[in-house]
């Protein structure tokens, strides 16, 4: 049976497993479970746990996983274990709830726990009251203690649910059979060969009851009267004679082997009684006696053949199969129809009911009354194939649905109420998900939409209103964003979208006004950002395509883009600016909306960086220009392709690779600013990304990931890298979503989290591990959602959060039972306010969210209560002016955002009010002169930058004022910066754009040096101090490729140690102490993983 079942549940095997069986570099973990059922059934019990233990949580086979972890652990007579699995799978809910409930039943049953095991299957079945699977087991365990009745009751009670459940014929078969009831065994045993004639265990079943009724075998009866009237008595007596295997003893088929003659027998006996109302005769006697009135003894003898594998009977079976199908059609129809329609238990005299089978017999599909017509009449069940209730409502004689119908999701919460009159849908109809929040509440009228209708999200929050009449939308259709705000207005006509249709942002601000013609955009309209800025002026035709003159712009008001759309194609020239009204890009299109002529990219300042020329799309020569504006490198096309090779203003290479006519192909490669290896990204022939995307680490060149792309779709594992060669994250994309099991690592190589997607949603538990590889914490998710949280201390579970509801807050504590954050949400998005919290109870950040975006104002703070930071987010992105904070409440510096970019002049300060800093930004990069001061504030350095490119520095004259700019070419150099004493201020080397390891040094005008930073690869390597102007050390810490590690010391002017932190892999992990100026311990803080506990 179990191999049978097994087969059975290859069709419902999620499809993340389904799809990788040729991807040998994708786990497998369908494959994965059968290897284990090999071993299970190898009797390998503890190989077959292990393999079934590979399973993550979040696989959608996990709980078919933990089923044959129960089974191998009840064959290896480990049932406290198995009992434990058990419960744990069925808390799962998921397909396998009743073989869950089942394992449960055995495992008491076998630890001697009977009433407990009674008590499991009776809350089970009253779940489940059409399921055949608990009903038979639950029998099989009253029989095996002996409690015969209520066994039997419980096999009954299967074959009336389910008239093809062989398993329960089989049973009664062979304890009437123990019991000498030799007919009556022989009437239920030909019901199991109609259901199973060619399953596994088929032959053994025929060969062992055709030995037993053809020579004297010697059988224990039960204490069960199976035929209290003597009602076979006669029958019995014949079969037991062997009167039928005599040669004079003839049937009407060739299949005349033992069993058959015998069954021949008991049925032509039988089929003579009359007015006879034992459970055999009302159950199985109409169908024998139907197949020797309908004279199909023979092909029925032909089909409990059809498994015998003798050349002999194979050929009986080959020459009749058209026969046997005839049969096989005709028995499914009186099955249908007799077991449909009977008294309630086969009980004479009892209330008629009326049963629909699932696929026609197999199955309790709907249960009910019938009429004196036999027609369904009042109030029916009906069920899931699993055997739990998915709907209860009445029916009229025709069997339409009349009145208030209830329906159920498997998991038991209401998935709809709704009303019918004969068979159409007629008033309320209330749909629900299954969380039980609201799905779509409508009216209908003689099945037609008619009046209000709702749509909710997962969560239960508005989605769509609509008002419908005669099936069609009227008047106007809303829609809302997750956080219940407005996205639009539509006005409804004629079933389409017809009129001025209003749409917002998720803040509510006015996003644009469209004309809508049937559904479809018409005439001018103007969409604007959350600001109120106008955004795009844009003109429709009568087909909803872009006609006419096209304005974008950014935020600050400035315009973006202009041109010409005729009928959705770009034509003429088209301009594009940055959001400083420079023109970054010139191009031109023909009448069908092809590239055409030339097209001119300029960079920030209005610099000219190259130009391409287009013949229809197809690119024909490029140039490209350097700094005084003359041509460094250029090419045409030959042959279709085009040798392309983009330098930057200074003559750094960019971009490299071939076009072909008008797309890349090959193998391209780009650099930074300095010319350092940035990617190699591999084409096929159509342009689209095909083969690993590398990115590399500019400090090194050293990979820093590897993505597949297959014909523009990720697809295949994918790998991130620290600097230091150690992997940060690996997984795999399935056809562009992430799939199976993602992992972290912090740069020691320990374990950081694990991630399980399921078509790109997290799913399972999410778990985070401190910098040791300890687990810290573990958020579990539901496709995306979480619905429980655990905190971790040393280990040691100590804190669960069940916020299983979609619109439950999510919040979870401290070991110390500080709250650690407290975030709003609408399903798997945060909504509204949102806080978190350091383990002391002060705030750590603050701020609100809007459909999952940052919006509003957000507070950062240090653990003091100071203010760290704080600015405005608009949905996600940083607006306005930023400013930060030093722990102290000084000043330290601010930042203004333009188009999402920090932009403008940027000043910074030291904790004691002096500046240290001063920068201006282009659009997110450093440009221009930027000022270092040293910590008593005198100039130190100038350093000079183009659009993020270091080109030089000035020397400081003797007076003070600002002297030669010295060139660094190429980004590389040795740079030794003077006060106008002539005491050295900074030194340092840089290649490439990389700070070199020899130590950037920097100093105070009295020559005192004020701070040494050693660097590897670009970042901070080794220890780095900095110095008070009298000498003394001020801070001092180990870095690891640019990640702090070891112990962070502070410094009092006095040389006291004023502050002592751990650092492991770039996480402050650890003991903080604070001390006085005498050396006193003020304060002790418990940091793990950056986070502050205690």
């Amino acid at each position: 049976m179990k191999t049978a079942y097994r087969l059975l549940l290859v069709a419902f095997l999620a499809p993340i497993s389904i799809y990788a069986q040729s991807e040998d570099w994708h786990f497998n973990s369908v494959d994965t479970i059968y290897a284990g059922i090999a071993m299970h059934d190898r009797e390998s019990y503890d190989s077959a746990i292990a393999m079934f233990d590979q399973i993550h949580p979040g696989d959608t086979n996990y709980a078919f996983a933990q089923y044959e972890k129960t089974l191998s652990l009840m064959e290896a007579e480990r049932y406290e274990e198995a009992l434990t699995n058990a419960r744990k799978g069925l808390a799962m809910n998921s397909r396998f709830n009743i073989e869950f409930t089942t394992a449960i039943g055995n495992s008491l049953d076998e630890m001697g726990k009977t009433e407990a095991a009674k008590a499991a299957y009776d809350s089970a079945i009253a779940i489940y009251p059409a399921s055949t699977q608990l009903l038979y087991n639950r029998a099989v365990m009253h029989i095996n203690k002996e409690r015969y009745e209520e066994g039997i009751a419980d096999l009954k009670r299967a074959i009336e649910i389910s008239p093809f459940h062989a398993s329960s014929h089989f049973q009664l078969a062979k304890l009437a059979m123990n019991n000498g009831n030799h007919t009556q065994a022989l009437l239920s045993l030909g019901y199991y060969f109609i259901a199973e004639p060619a399953s596994g265990r088929t032959n053994a079943i025929l060969q062992y009851f055709n030995s037993s009724l053809s020579e004297k075998t010697e059988f224990e009866p039960i204490d069960y009267d199976f035929d209290p009237e003597k009602t076979y008595a006669k029958s019995d007596r014949l079969i037991k004679s062997y009167a039928a295997l005599r040669d004079a003893y003839e049937i009407d088929s060739d299949c005349d082997f033992p069993l058959m003659k015998q069954m021949h027998l008991a049925i032509s006996q039988s089929v003579k009684l009359n007015n006879k109302t034992d459970f055999w005769a009302m159950y199985y006697l109409p169908y024998y006696k139907a197949l020797m009135e309908e004279e199909l003894f023979e092909p029925y003898s032909q089909l409990l053949s059809v498994n015998i594998e003798t050349d002999y009977y194979q050929s009986i079976v080959n020459k009749n199969i058209d026969e046997i199908k005839e049969l096989i059609n005709w028995n499914a129809g009186f099955l249908r129809d007799y077991h449909g329609l009977h008294p309630k238990g086969y009980v004479d005299g009892a209330e008629k009911v009326l049963y629909y089978f699932h696929n026609g017999i197999d199955g309790l599909s709907a249960a009910g009354k019938p009429d004196a017509h036999g027609n369904p009449t009042g109030e029916f069940e009906f069920y899931y194939s699993t055997g739990e209730v998915s709907s209860r409502g009445a029916l009229n004689a025709e069997g339409e649905k009349i009145g208030d119908f209830i329906a159920f999701h498997e998991n038991g919460e209401v998935s709809r109420r709704v009303s019918y009159e004969n068979g159409i849908l007629d008033g309320s109809s209330k749909e629900y998900y299954e969380s039980g929040a609201p799905y779509i509440f409508a009216e209908f009228k003689q099945g037609e939409l008619d009046g209000p209708a709702t749509m909710h999200y997962t969560h239960g929050t508005k989605h769509r209103v609509f008002n419908f009449k005669d099936g069609k939308p009227v008047d106007t259709l809303y829609v809302y964003y997750k956080n219940g705000q407005l996205s639009a207005k539509i006005p409804q006509k004629n079933g389409d979208g017809n009129g001025l249709a209003t749409y917002y942002h998720e803040d509510g601000s006015l996003l644009s006004k469209i004309n809508l013609v049937n559904d479809t955009r018409t005439g001018a309209s103007e969409f604007y950002f959350p600001n109120g800025q106008l955004d795009v002026k844009v003109v429709y035709n009568e087909d909803g395509n872009y006609n006419g003159p096209y304005e974008s712009y950014h935020t600050n008001g400035l315009l973006h883009e202009k041109g010409e759309y005729v009928d959705g194609n770009k034509i003429g020239n088209w301009q594009s600016f940055n959001a400083e009204g420079k023109l970054v890009r010139e191009e031109s299109f023909d009448e069908r909306g092809k590239k055409t002529g030339t097209q001119t990219y300029y960079d920030s300042k209005g610099r000219k960086t190259e130009m391409f020329r287009y013949k229809k799309e197809e690119i024909v020569y490029y140039e490209c220009y350097d700094i005084n504006g003359q041509v460094q490198a250029s090419a045409e096309d030959k042959r279709g392709e085009l040798d392309y090779k983009e330098y930057d203003l200074y003559g750094s290479p960019q971009t490299q690779g071939i076009f072909d006519e008008t797309h890349r192909i090959g193998t391209w490669s780009e650099f930074d600013l300095y010319g350092n290896l940035n990617a190699k990204i591999q084409y096929n022939e159509e342009g689209d990304y095909h083969g690993d995307y590398k990115n590399y680490h500019s400090g090194n060149e050293s990979i820093s990931s590897v993505y597949p792309y297959r014909n523009d779709t990720l697809h295949g594992p994918y790998k991130r890298y620290y600097l230091n060669g150690q992997i940060s994250d690996e997984g795999i994309y399935y056809e562009g979503d992430r799939q199976g099991l993602s992992t972290l690592y912090h740069p020691n190589g320990n374990k950081m989290g694990e991630i399980f997607y399921v078509d790109g949603q997290q799913n399972g538990p999410r778990a985070y591990f401190d910098p040791t590889g300890q687990i810290e914490h573990i958020d579990y998710y539901k496709m995306g959602t979480i619905v429980k949280m655990e905190a971790y201390k040393d280990g040691k579970l100590v804190y669960t959060a069940d916020v299983h509801k979609p619109m439950d807050p999510l919040s979870l504590n401290y070991p110390n039972g500080q709250m650690r954050f407290m975030i709003n949400r609408t399903g798997s998005h945060f909504q509204g306010k949102a806080q978190w919290f350091y383990g002391n109870g002060k705030v750590e950040t603050e701020g609100m969210y809007v459909d999952g975006e940052r919006d509003g104002k957000w507070t950062f703070y240090y653990p003091n209560g100071q203010i760290q930071s704080t600015g405005m987010y608009h949905l996600g992105t940083r607006v306005g002016e930023w400013k930060d904070f030093w722990p102290n409440g000084q000043y330290q510096e601010s930042f203004h955002y333009l188009s999402g970019e920090i932009h403008g002049p940027n000043v910074e300060y030291n904790q004691e009010g002096i500046r240290t800093d001063s920068i201006t930004y282009v659009l997110g990069k450093i440009d221009g002169d930027r000022y270092f001061y040293s910590e008593t504030g005198e100039l130190q350095h100038i350093r000079v930058y183009d659009l993020g490119r270091i080109i030089g520095w000035r020397k400081l004259n003797a007076d003070g004022s600002i002297g030669d700019f010295v060139a660094i070419k190429q980004g590389t150099g040795k740079v030794k910066a003077l006060y106008p004493n002539g005491k050295t201020a900074m030194e340092y080397e840089i290649k490439k754009g990389e700070f070199q390891e020899s130590p950037y040094h920097t100093y105070y005008s009295s020559g005192q040096l004020e701070s040494e930073i050693p660097h590897k690869a670009g970042e901070d390597h080794g220890t780095t101090r900095y110095y008070y102007a009298n000498g003394q050390v001020q801070r001092e810490y180990q870095s690891d490729m640019g990640f702090k590690d070891g112990t962070e010391k502070r410094y009092h002017p006095n040389g006291k140690i004023a502050y002592e932190a751990q650092w492991m892999a770039g996480d402050k992990h650890g003991k903080v102490i604070e001390y006085d100026e005498e050396g006193n311990v003020i304060a002790e803080y418990l940091y793990v993983a950056n986070h502050l506990y205690e």
